[in-house]
């Protein structure tokens, strides 16, 4: 009896990227609660998740990821929108369950704001080359338009822009790769607006440090 495959240890990050579709798909933060406490008037917040934090929006929300799971059918039956979903992916409804689980932080926007969500996740290995970022990119069919590195304070940084087509819908998505003290981390995180996801970028990268 022939198994499919599991995805290579390093391809993690790229399915953890495309579960930013979960929440850009219709789901919503639906007055989700967790992350830190903010006063009212804040405009940020700092989140923290795998060995690093940096600032997001105060009315992003955590969500928990099997939560959210359950949300899209989580029964992985044939008429899931789990199962439909991996299937749009080309990969086994369980590795899109296990890509799931596997995230350490999962936020969503907030209510009456365009639908957007940002991940984070462990990723073995050592901080990928341009090329192989791209490749793994668009293995799960990412459509990759700039490869950039940037210096913060956990040094140098790697900014993969790119789109996902979600159901023909336009997708623009940014994954950051750094180096934690635990090892390779990825922060992905997508929103229906291009203006909100320049922001999101801007803002990770000039907070972005050593949790604790």
């Amino acid at each position: 009896m022939s198994r499919t495959p599991s995805p290579p240890r390093r391809y993690r990050s790229a399915l953890a990227a495309c579960v930013i579709a979960l929440a850009l798909a219709g789901c919503s933060s639906d007055g989700a609660g967790g992350g830190d406490a903010s006063p009212e008037d804040a405009a940020t917040k700092r989140v923290a998740a795998a060995g690093i934090s940096f600032e997001v929006p105060a009315s992003w929300k955590e969500v928990d990821p099997e939560e959210r799971a359950e949300d899209m059918g989580g029964d992985m039956g044939e008429d899931s929108a789990l199962s439909e979903y991996a299937d749009q992916l080309g990969i086994a409804p369980d590795q899109l369950e296990q890509a799931l689980g596997g995230l350490d932080l999962v936020l969503v926007s907030g209510e009456d704001e365009p639908p957007g969500n940002l991940n984070v996740v462990r990723v073995a290995g050592r901080m990928p080359t341009d090329r192989l970022a791209e490749r793994d990119i668009s293995r799960v069919g990412g459509d990759v338009h700039e490869i950039h590195r940037e210096q913060t304070r956990l040094g140098e940084t790697l900014i993969v822009v790119y789109e996902l087509d979600v159901n023909g819908t336009r997708v623009p998505v940014q994954t950051i790769y750094a180096d934690a003290a635990d090892g390779l981390v990825s922060i992905s995180f997508g929103s229906a607006d291009d203006e909100t996801a320049e922001d999101l970028a801007d803002g990770v990268l000039d907070t972005l440090r050593e949790a604790g």
